[in-house]
């Protein structure tokens, strides 16, 4: 046991020496990874259902599975190519529904052009024909939050992740009749930190359309900037209802 220790602090100091460091889950610095947090801090919260919204080949649900394993994951990507590859990637898994919907502020059908990278394609009108945004146009499905909830028989979601580049504000819209009745308890957004850029929903415009539902901002987690800027672009927001911050108890009652 002493010599592994021994070992254990030798490997640390050779890495910290390159720049490196090295943590266990989940012992993670605060603001490393929202979904750890969520697990780590109160671990007797069991999801039950969890949607992914912009789900592009399934990175979040990866992530997700082993955190919250017997959590039903509904993950909607609208893409037609990217979401083959989603439904690829978990088919092995009976607990993950795809749905080849992108959910929005109203239902009917729209056009997106294609990014050469798929986890960069937006509905958001400015980002067309901008760099990189410069492949094919596509038809895609819309529907709303709320009507496909009420449609799937869909009461409460425990944790609510959206990353549509930009598009977050009418994802929520869509989702107000839920948002109203308390019966999200937890969302994980990406936001951005900086003015001016489109392809980011600025934090604080995110913060005053949840606040009158109750929600608080819990955490900031993984900020990215780019390489010719010392500050960060954008992160992945942590937001909480208030009730399960003032109970102690994150599990809804």
């Amino acid at each position: 046991m002493l010599l592994s220790r021994h070992l254990k602090n030798a490997f640390r100091r050779v890495l910290s020496a390159t720049g490196y460091e090295i943590y266990r889950r989940p012992h993670l610095p605060k603001g490393a990874d929202a979904f750890e947090s969520l697990r780590s801090h109160w671990p007797q919260w069991r999801p039950r259902v969890i949607f992914d919204v912009g789900a592009n080949v399934g990175q979040t649900v990866a992530r997700l599975r082993p955190l919250f394993p017997a959590a039903t994951i509904h993950s909607f990507e609208p893409v037609p190519a990217t979401f083959t590859a989603l439904q690829t990637k978990t088919r092995g898994d009976a607990n993950v529904h795809c749905h080849a919907l992108a959910l929005a502020d109203r239902a009917g059908e729209t056009w997106i052009q294609l990014h050469e990278s798929s986890d960069q394609n937006s509905l958001v009108p400015e980002l067309s024909g901008t760099t990189g945004a410069n492949g094919p146009k596509v038809r895609l499905e819309l529907d709303t939050l709320a009507a496909f909830c009420a449609r799937n028989g869909i009461t409460r979601i425990d944790l609510l992740k959206i990353d549509v580049e930009g598009f977050e504000m009418a994802v929520l819209q869509g989702a107000a009749p839920l948002l109203a009745a308390g019966a999200i308890d937890y969302l994980v957004i990406e936001a951005g930190l900086m003015p001016g850029n489109p392809r980011f929903t600025p934090l604080p415009e995110l913060i005053d359309r949840l606040r009158p539902h109750g929600f608080w901002l819990i955490g900031v987690y993984e900020q990215y900037g780019s390489h010719y800027s010392q500050s960060a672009e954008f992160c992945n927001a942590l937001f909480a209802l208030e009730k399960h911050l003032t109970s102690g108890d994150p599990v809804p009652a």
